[in-house]
């Protein structure tokens, strides 16, 4: 149960922009998405920026499979 960064913490530049679009384009999904290691390491990086406003995106390809206990409906 690990997750990764895909686009680091940076300041938003056109350039940067270009690259994290590129990187992301580049992804691929590998399935077995657990959602909660994902927002411990994007909550693990909020230290490292001195902005006073900051966005974590979350993307996923599926359901949440195992992090978070499912509703009975």
């Amino acid at each position: 149960n690990s997750a990764r960064v895909i686009v680091p913490i940076t300041t938003k530049t056109p350039q940067t922009a270009q690259n994290a679009m590129a990187t992301l384009e580049q992804n691929r999904s590998g399935g077995g998405t657990i959602f909660l290691p994902a927002f411990q390491a994007a909550y693990g990086l909020i230290p490292q920026t001195s902005s006073e406003k900051y966005h974590i995106i979350f993307l996923t390809d599926g359901e949440d499979s195992g992090s978070v206990p499912q509703c009975e409906t």
